[in-house]
């Protein structure tokens, strides 16, 4: 159920998602309060909504990488190193996660890729408030709303780069030994 829950934006539509935010950041209610108090105003129409925003988007695949990443660590070196008295903390901090590494940073690269190319959610949450904007926003007032094509292929390549050195990156990390 747990993992259900935390894998919900995987299935739902982005502006559902950003809906919720906007609703539970913006609107009345203790994590608006909170927020007023921690802050000094709410978190909708902010780039820290924004980010809140990408981040509950990404989290799933993170999530779910991570998951796979130490499902395939060896379960023999875990019991061995119960045999050898390690506490539980410790085979999971000492053993299976530096082994699960490269799958958990892979899985943390995609998801900061697919967060800078959010769109759904963070047109949502920022209400398109200038000082409150993404690059996918950025692009999508440059072509339909201030007509500016030059602006918006600039921002496109920019992105693209961005996209492909993540992509690289993250197959020369799964390539390197002990990382």
């Amino acid at each position: 159920m747990i993992e259900a829950l935390a894998s919900l934006p995987i299935a739902m539509p982005p502006t559902v998602l950003g809906y919720y935010l906007l609703t539970t950041l913006g609107g009345p209610g203790p994590v608006r309060d909170l927020s007023i108090r921690l802050f000094g105003h709410e978190l909708a129409f902010t780039f820290t909504g924004i980010v809140i925003a990408a981040t509950i988007e990404c989290f799933p695949y993170a999530l779910r990488t991570a998951r796979v990443a130490i499902g395939n660590v060896d379960p023999r070196l875990e019991r061995t190193a119960r045999t050898l008295g390690m506490p539980e903390w410790k085979v999971a901090t000492g053993v299976t996660l530096p082994l699960a590494q490269r799958g958990i940073v892979a899985g943390l690269g995609m998801s900061f890729g697919r967060a800078l190319g959010d769109y759904g959610a963070t047109v949502i949450i920022s209400g398109m408030v200038p000082s409150a904007t993404t690059m996918p926003i950025a692009i999508y007032n440059a072509v339909l709303v201030n007509d500016q094509p030059h602006a918006a292929a600039v921002m496109a390549l920019v992105q693209t780069v961005v996209a492909v050195v993540i992509l690289v990156t993250m197959s020369k990390i799964a390539r390197i030994p002990g990382v």
